[in-house]
């Protein structure tokens, strides 16, 4: 065994070499051990003329065969270190993540990634035929994972429940370090590495790209088309932005798989009511108090609001605090509208 001691690859193929030939075909193909991809019962069947189901027996018989004591001690090694991995992430990984993990320590060289692919399905075969792992698949809150007793995954699933009716009350972004305060504050018995472990096995919360974390579905995390990454450039800076400044933005953030341009950026920010339009092709959000209309809309707005009469630069002081314009602009729709009434003392008023 000597040099195969640490290299699961290596362990794997010794232990098939006990099956039957045709099992151990079955169980290469099943797990794609020395292959470029798993097969399906079905393609594995039509190829021996036999069932789906048959395929299945023949599969299950080989791993209870590989779970024999004489055979499983070759992979005692890969297991321990497997069990210590889960147990210093709160006894639970995302599957993705652990396969990740293990194909990094156990092959360093990145560039070959045939040969990583193949670790990792040698690691996968370990994890389903070993004491103490068992399998979650997929669900609608959770990715597939591997874990140390089942009991793990249920105080996952509350700690992760609890996370989204949190995020749901709060209806926005928190960085990493809020976030572990709030669950620190919430499950102080679960260290911190378990909580970092929970999150990536959620599937309903995300981190964006910017390390802050919410919920999926959310556009300032899951950007999904020219507004939505509009609508996050505008949320990171904070402050109305013009179209061509917001399509740049875009660019440089790589946050579109596309070149994004700027009148593409401003025909689709015009039509959606997240966006108002503060000056000349300058845009806010309106979350941020922001009302559509024009500037003469907005006077209108300031002189109802008022209920007396204003000078010219109270009105300019008011709208400026709404719109990124020209005084001149202004000036001139309060002058040039029958809207807006002058007073005998300079002031301005609705018109009745």
């Amino acid at each position: 065994m000597g040099k195969s001691l640490n290299n699961p690859y290596m362990l794997v193929n010794e232990g098939l070499t006990t099956l039957p030939k045709r099992t151990k075909d079955i169980i290469v193909r099943r797990f794609g051990i020395n292959k470029n991809e798993t097969e399906t019962l079905e393609s594995i069947g039509r190829s021996y003329g036999i069932t789906r189901e048959r395929v299945r027996q023949i599969e299950d018989g080989g791993l209870k065969r590989l779970k024999r004591d004489e055979i499983s001690m070759l992979f005692k090694p890969i297991v321990f270190r497997l069990e210590s991995y889960l147990k210093s992430h709160g006894n639970l990984r995302k599957e993705e993540t652990l396969l990740n993990d293990m194909m990094s320590a156990y092959y360093q060289d990145t560039s070959n990634n045939k040969e990583i692919k193949r670790y990792g399905r040698a690691i996968s075969l370990i994890l389903t035929i070993s004491e103490p792992f068992d399998y979650a698949n997929e669900t609608e809150d959770t990715h597939a994972l591997w874990m140390l007793g089942k009991e793990s995954l249920i105080g996952a699933r509350k700690i992760i429940r609890g996370l989204v009716d949190y995020f749901n009350s709060l209806n926005n972004v928190i960085s990493e370090e809020d976030l572990m305060k709030w669950l620190i504050s919430t499950a102080s018995h679960v260290p911190r590495e378990a909580h970092l472990s929970y999150l990536d096995v959620a599937k309903l919360v995300e981190k964006n790209i910017f390390g802050e974390y919410g919920l999926v579905h959310w556009p300032v995390i899951n950007p999904r088309g020219v507004k939505d990454r509009a609508y996050l450039v505008l949320k990171k800076k904070g402050e109305p932005l013009h179209f061509t400044n917001v399509a740049e933005l875009i660019n440089q953030m790589g946050l579109s798989p596309k070149t994004a341009y700027s009148q593409t950026v401003h025909n689709e920010l015009i039509k959606d009511p997240r966006f108002i339009l503060v000056g000349r092709g300058l845009y806010a959000l309106a979350e941020w108090g922001y009302k559509p209309g024009t500037v003469k809309d907005v006077i209108r707005e300031v002189l109802a609001e008022s209920n007396r009469p204003m000078t010219r630069q109270e009105i300019i002081d008011e709208v400026m605090k709404k719109r990124m314009v020209k005084t001149n602009t202004i000036i001139l729709n309060i002058n040039n509208s029958p809207e807006f009434q002058k007073t005998d003392d300079n002031a301005f008023i609705l018109a009745e």
